[in-house]
C-alpha cells in the first residue's frame, strides 16, 4: 500500500537529479542574485604603501644634505682656526723657545679637539642619513629620533649664532681679533643648522605628514 505523500512509490524510483539548471535559472540551493559577500571585499591597492607627500620627501633631503653640508663647513672653519691659533698663540713671547713650545702645545690641543668634533659629526651624520631613509619609508620611530635630533641641533645652532666663532678660538687668543672668514663661516654653520632643523620640525609634523606615517604603520 502506498503512501500518497510518498510520490517515488508510484514510479519506482526517484526522479534524476539535473546536471545543470535550466536557462535563466539559478543553480539548485543558490538564491536568486547569489550568495551575499561575506565581509569586505580587498584588493592589492587596498594593502599598497600610501602615496608620500611633498613636505616627507624635503624633510628627507634636509636630513641627508643639510648634515653633510654642515659637516664640510665645520672642518673648513676648524683648519682655518688651527692655523689661525698657531699663527697666533705665543707670538709675543720674547722667549723663541717658550714661543715654540707654546705654538706646538696649542696646535696639539686644537687638532685634538678638531679630531675629536669631525668624528662625532661624520657619526652624527652616519645616524641622520640612516633614519633619514627609514623616516622617508614612513617609520614613526624615525620621524620621533629625528625630532629630538633636530630639537638639539636647533639649540646649538642659536647658541652659535650669538657666539658667532668656535669657543675654543675665543678662549686660546682672547686678546686677538679672530679673522673674519673664520667668524663668517661660524655664522654660516649656524644659520644653515638652525633654518634646516627648524623646517624640519614643521615638515614632518605637518597634517598631511601625519597621515602619511598613520596610513604608513597600518599597512606594513
Amino acid at each position: 500500500m502506498t503512501s500518497p505523500r510518498d510520490p517515488w512509490q508510484q514510479g519506482g524510483s526517484p526522479p534524476p537529479y539535473p546536471s545543470a539548471p535550466p536557462p535563466g535559472a539559478t543553480p539548485w540551493g543558490t538564491p536568486p542574485g547569489g550568495f551575499p559577500q561575506t565581509g569586505y571585499p580587498h584588493s592589492q591597492r587596498d594593502f599598497a604603501e600610501p602615496a608620500r607627500p611633498v613636505a616627507v620627501e624635503c624633510a628627507f633631503w634636509i636630513a641627508i644634505v643639510v648634515p653633510l653640508l654642515v659637516t664640510v663647513l665645520y672642518a673648513v672653519n676648524s683648519m682655518l682656526t688651527q692655523s689661525f691659533l698657531t699663527g697666533t698663540v705665543g707670538s709675543d713671547s720674547g722667549d723663541p723657545a717658550l714661543n715654540q713650545e707654546v705654538v706646538g702645545l696649542m696646535a696639539g690641543i686644537s687638532f685634538a679637539v678638531f679630531l675629536f668634533v669631525v668624528v662625532f659629526e661624520v657619526v652624527l651624520t652616519a645616524l641622520w642619513i640612516t633614519f633619514g631613509f627609514k623616516l622617508r619609508a614612513g617609520r614613526t620611530w624615525a620621524r620621533v629620533v629625528l625630532t629630538v635630533f633636530a630639537a638639539f641641533w636647533a639649540l646649538y645652532s642659536a647658541g652659535g649664532l650669538i657666539t658667532g666663532e668656535p669657543g675654543l678660538t675665543g678662549a686660546l687668543a682672547a686678546d686677538t681679533p679672530t679673522p673674519a672668514g673664520i667668524v663668517a663661516l661660524g655664522y654660516a654653520q649656524s644659520a644653515v643648522g638652525l633654518l634646516a632643523m627648524v623646517a624640519f620640525l614643521v615638515l614632518v609634523h605637518l597634517p598631511a605628514s601625519n597621515r602619511y606615517f598613520q596610513s604608513s604603520r597600518f599597512a606594513r
